[in-house]
């Protein structure tokens, strides 16, 4: 688990252990409340936050490994022979390769050569030599190298893999805050459901006792009752859904266990949202609409991934088109002994070897072709890539201009709840005094039913519609 999720795992656990009444509607039980803020913490001990972090360590993995490229690499080895009395040879030598960012590699080393049947070549002095040189390629290999290529292609993937860490936080982070904006909406219609159950169940009596004393018709009783009976399926059916989000809910609900492993961590039946959950301030907010095409090139992972796919290919691209060159390579080393008793022992500039390599395919097709389908295959990943940011771009302004819309329609929601609220609580009085009937009611009712149930889905619809618009930016939540 990343070492930032602690304190984020304590606080989660923690709102699980506290109990608090939740409404008096709920039969006045004690329930455990999960705010959205505490259900976010609880978010870094699941799986693919863990996975998330596997992407960022592959990242640098890769990265290591091409950092091997250009170790110092040291070899040494003893060889001799010896047959019939006679040392036919006796070869010693330790060797040490420095390869560098840029196209220079030094070597340098020690050895000492003799024997009876020794090849003249590899001769020494007797007290042996010592040895330093530089390779420099004049043509291939001058502007990039197989090494550097793949050191390129570690950071590039390196990006890739930042991004696609960002991707499964974000993408997690999104549906989290869906499915939590589905539960309260559930959990919100059963509330308002048990709300005009209970109404029903007190208006059930009230008629009953008007009944028997004779102000109003015993038919009255069955119109009540048959109400009473609608707003208990109603509530049972708010009940299935409620329960239903509760339990889609426990997928984001993990807890650590032995061994540092992660189970799911058992929520409560009797867990419940916060009463307004959605307060939190989105990140997309800070940006007007003119500025979401430099923001999406900033943050969207997505688009992140392909620019760091597209500077590996551009990598491979170079050292193809690098690779059509000529091969054209100098070295040079110096010798020197290391015994006085041959020679001096630094080098004078009179003792060395050198040497000139040159190759070329008179036709040279493989590298050439190997260069072109690179090349085109660049072009089809720079047109898929432009192409996604303009899907990309025209999204987010679409989600910009439906959340505006949204906000008209919660407005004016919210306003004929209020005014819905007035009118039924305007028709009960009237009731009571004898002047509407119990099927005006229950229209009253029904309607402001309808417009609060409306209004918790514009609720939870704008929230969810804001939380897509900040996944489409790719702003992960801080």
């Amino acid at each position: 688990m990343p070492k930032r999720s602690k304190k984020k795992v304590t606080l989660f656990l923690l709102s699980l252990m506290v109990s608090v009444p939740i409404a008096a509607q709920m039969d006045s039980t004690m329930a455990v409340v999960l705010t959205y803020e505490s259900f976010l913490a609880g978010l870094s001990s699941h799986p693919v936050m863990v996975q998330a972090g596997i992407k960022s360590d592959m990242g640098a993995s890769a990265m290591q490994q091409a950092r091997g490229g250009f170790d110092p690499v040291v070899q040494s080895g003893f060889a001799t022979k010896s047959m019939d009395g006679k040392s036919y040879y006796d070869l010693q030598q330790a060797h040490l390769t420095m390869p560098t960012r840029s196209p220079v590699r030094f070597s340098g080393g020690v050895e000492r050569n003799i024997g009876d049947n020794l090849n003249p070549q590899t001769l020494t002095p007797e007290g042996g030599q010592w040895y330093a040189g530089v390779n420099f390629p004049l043509l291939q290999g001058l502007m990039t190298d197989a090494r550097r290529t793949a050191w390129q292609e570690a950071v590039a993937y390196n990006d890739f893999a930042n991004a696609e860490r960002d991707k499964y936080e974000l993408g997690l982070w999104f549906d989290a805050s869906k499915t939590y904006a589905d539960w309260w909406n559930a959990y919100e219609k059963t509330r308002i459901s048990l709300e005009l159950r209970d109404l029903a169940l007190q208006r059930l009596g009230a008629v009953k006792d008007r009944a028997i004393s004779g102000d109003l018709p015993l038919i009255d009783t069955v119109e009540a009752g048959m109400q009473l009976r609608m707003r208990q399926q109603q509530l049972a059916e708010s009940n299935v859904r409620e329960t239903s989000a509760r339990m889609i809910l426990g997928n984001f609900i993990w807890s650590p266990g032995p061994d540092n492993t992660l189970v799911p961590a058992a929520s409560p039946p009797d867990m419940r949202p916060s009463a307004w959950p959605f307060g939190v301030s989105l990140q997309f907010t800070q940006y007007p609409l003119d500025s979401l095409p430099s923001v999406i090139e900033r943050t969207q992972p997505f688009l992140r991934q392909a620019d760091a796919e597209i500077r590996g290919m551009d990598a491979e691209l170079r050292w193809k088109r690098e690779q059509r060159k000529p091969q054209l390579d100098l070295s040079y080393t110096a010798l020197s002994y290391l015994d006085t008793q041959d020679g001096n022992v630094m080098p004078d500039g009179t003792d060395y070897v050198a040497g000139i390599q040159f190759r070329y395919p008179l036709l040279n097709r493989a590298a050439r072709g190997a260069a072109t389908l690179q090349e085109l295959k660049v072009n089809d990943k720079v047109l898929e890539r432009s192409l996604l940011k303009t899907r990309i771009t025209n999204q987010a302004r679409a989600l910009s201009e439906n959340i505006a819309q949204f906000r008209q329609q919660l407005d004016l929601n919210t306003t004929n709840v209020q005014s819905l609220k007035v009118l039924l609580d305007g028709e009960r009085e009237n009731f009571f005094n004898g002047e509407s009937s119990l099927f005006l009611i229950n229209q009253r009712e029904m309607a402001y039913m309808d417009a609060r149930f409306r209004l918790a889905d514009l609720q939870s619809g704008l929230f969810k519609m804001q939380c897509e618009l900040q996944y489409t930016l790719g702003l992960i939540p801080q």
